[in-house]
Order: structure tokens, then C-alpha cells, then sequence
């Protein structure tokens, strides 16, 4: 994490010559054209430092989200085998017994609804037991939040994006050094509210997934990336 400048430190140091500001504090025309060229390298550090923290960030958030999806795409298997079994059974349950004479077939069909009865019971108790709507619930809810930080994160790199362009600093003027310092203000405080927020999501993650899960989805997602490189790799 970069160390904070509070107050915030201009960008560039004018020794507090009382010639270099005007009576608001503000860095005079005559200063910023002599200086502008380090006043750039300034916005170009500050720039890279932050596009390199927050682009870490996102790609360790995306790379939890992506383990949250494959946890989530397993407990949906499991879900719908679960109900689809259930499904079929009674399915098959009200078509045998629709073409079986009631009279002649009395014992089997009462088994039959015994059987199909006891199976969905008992479907329906484990599903309880191991909590899979539940869990289906919180992970989902867990991949909305991740991608809610996603979309902050990649709004404060889309305000960088503009300043890694060397023509943009063609017509630098002071105006525009002061949209930068405006930028840099927001992004500073909104890195810090990201810093929270993906301490907090780390954290239910790691409430919501025990260290063998993890282990388990840590493993089959590198399995998926290095064949996703191989692929990549592969292309002429």
C-alpha cells in the first residue's frame, strides 16, 4: 500500500517560495510552465503506482471469484441430480401406476408409492443435512459482491487509462493538473473503502469455504488456467 500524503503533498515541491503560489495556495501559471515536465513524471509515478496496486487487486479478486464459481457450479450439479432423480421417480411412480390394473397389481403399486415416497424423503433429508440451498444462497450472494468490487476497481483503472497515453500530456495545462490532483484525491480514498471491502470478502470466503474446499478448487483452477495458457499458446 502506498504511504498516505495528509495533507496531500503537491506534485511538485515548491520549497514555499511565496512567488510560486497565489494568495489561495494554488501553484502560479508562471511556476507550472517552468516545472511542467517534472510535474508530468510526478503524474506518471503516481499513475503507475496505483494502475499496478489496483490491477493486483483485481486479478486476486477474479481469481476468488472464479474459484467461488466453480464451487457454485458443483453445488448446482448436486442440486439438480438431487431434484431431477426426485422427479424422475415420481414421474415413473404415476406412469406405472396409471397403466397397471389397480385390482391385479394392488401390492406392487402400494410398494411402488411406498418406495417413491421414501426416496424423495430421503432426497430431500440430505439435501437438508448438508445445506445445499443454503450454501448455494451465500455463495451466490458472495459472487454478486465480488463483482460489484470488480466493477469499482475497474472504474478506477478506467480514469487511469486516460493518462498512460503519451499524447494526452501534449496540451498539458494547469487545468488539467488539477483534474488529476481531483482524481488522484478520489482514487486514494476509494482505494482505501476497496482495501476493506476485499479483506471483508476474504474473510467470508474463507468462512463459507473450509481449507480442504479450498485446497480442492485452488488446485482445479490453476488445472484450468494452465490449459486456458496452453490454448492461448497454441494460436499462431
Amino acid at each position: 500500500m502506498p504511504p498516505r500524503r495528509n495533507p496531500r503533498q503537491p506534485l511538485f515541491d515548491i520549497n514555499g517560495s511565496i512567488e510560486d503560489v497565489d494568495n489561495d495556495g494554488n501553484m502560479t501559471p508562471e511556476f507550472f510552465n517552468i516545472h511542467s515536465e517534472e510535474i508530468i513524471n510526478n503524474i506518471q509515478n503516481e499513475r503507475d503506482i496505483y494502475s499496478k496496486l489496483l490491477n493486483g487487486i483485481l486479478e486476486n479478486s477474479r481469481s476468488t471469484k472464479e474459484k467461488l464459481d466453480m464451487y457454485y457450479d458443483n453445488l448446482q450439479w448436486y442440486h439438480s441430480v438431487f431434484q431431477t432423480s426426485v422427479i424422475i421417480v415420481s414421474t415413473g411412480s404415476t406412469f406405472i401406476q396409471s397403466i397397471l390394473d389397480k385390482e391385479k397389481f394392488e401390492r406392487l403399486l402400494s410398494l411402488t408409492t411406498i418406495s417413491v415416497s421414501t426416496y424423495s424423503g430421503l432426497i430431500l433429508s440430505l439435501a437438508k443435512f448438508f445445506k445445499l440451498d443454503e450454501k448455494k444462497e451465500n455463495v451466490h450472494n458472495l459472487r454478486e459482491r465480488f463483482v460489484e468490487l470488480h466493477n469499482r476497481i475497474n472504474y478506477q483503472i478506467d480514469l487511469l487509462k486516460p493518462w498512460e497515453k503519451d499524447q494526452y500530456y501534449i496540451d498539458f495545462t494547469l487545468d488539467k493538473m488539477n483534474r488529476w490532483k481531483n482524481i488522484m484525491d478520489g482514487i486514494e480514498k476509494e482505494y482505501l473503502n476497496i482495501i476493506d471491502i476485499k479483506k471483508n470478502l476474504l474473510m467470508e470466503f474463507e468462512k463459507l469455504i473450509d481449507s480442504l474446499v479450498q485446497q480442492k478448487y485452488t488446485t482445479k483452477h490453476k488445472k484450468c488456467k494452465d490449459k486456458e495458457n496452453n490454448c492461448q499458446d497454441s494460436y499462431p
